[in-house]
């Protein structure tokens, strides 16, 4: 271990990272989210169910992100054994993060007899995700297609959770969730900071990352109470 801190150079094979910014962003989200989920599941609160999905949802981002990451760096290659084994893992960890955002939104917005009937539509959802990207397409516009609508369903109880309680919290997790849709748009238009040093998925990784702080100040609010 000292001697990769000390000559890096001399133990990693020249070129082994594919993408440096893309990956390294990939591990800034990875990282972030999984300290916000273990400070969510360190909260004592009255609401457990949406915390759970809080927390569900920032583990299941950051192990996509790690995944994600990886492939991005190490593993570029479709027929690589690497890329075959964790960019599935990928697109389910997405698809978990797509429930959990249902599981928010129905849980802001309803009772629990009404959300649990979401939740059950939510399941066979990710039922279906799932299947078609462990045997079908595994392309990543599948994964946007899947997870936008949860998206927008929790970016909408947020925004009538705060004009119902004209509260700064849920504005806050509204924002912060039309932040990432905006980040998921300027990724498909591939707008970059620069095309080769901080191409256009860096840049959506780093607004998302900007975006899931003001999510996780709302969320660690409102489960709080």
């Amino acid at each position: 271990m000292i001697w990769m801190l000390l000559f890096p150079k001399t133990y990693w094979p020249r070129n082994t990272l594919k993408e440096p910014s893309v990956t390294l962003t990939d591990y800034l989200l990875t990282i972030e989210c999984g300290l916000f989920a273990w400070w969510l599941f360190d909260i004592s609160s009255a609401h457990v169910t949406l915390q759970s999905y809080f927390v569900g949802i920032f583990a299941a981002l950051a192990i996509a992100a790690l995944f994600g990451g990886t492939v991005h760096g190490f593993f570029p290659v479709e027929t690589s054994l690497g890329y075959r084994i964790l960019w599935p893992s990928t697109m389910l960890a997405v698809g978990a993060a797509a429930y959990c955002a249902w599981g928010i939104g129905a849980y802001l917005l309803f009772a629990a007899a009404t959300a649990n009937w979401i939740m059950l539509a939510a399941g066979i959802f990710l039922l279906v995700y799932s299947v078609t990207v462990l045997f079908f397409f595994r392309d990543f516009s599948i994964a946007i297609i899947h997870y936008l609508p949860a998206v927008l369903f929790a970016a909408a109880a947020f925004a009538v959770l705060a004009v119902r309680q004209m509260h700064w919290a849920p504005a806050l997790g509204f924002l912060g969730l039309v932040a990432t849709v905006i980040a998921a748009f300027l990724q498909a238009r591939q707008v970059a900071v620069h095309p080769v040093y901080f191409d256009h998925n860096a840049l959506y990784h780093l607004i998302q990352a900007a975006a899931l702080v003001l999510v996780y100040l709302s969320a660690r609010t409102i489960v709080a109470v």
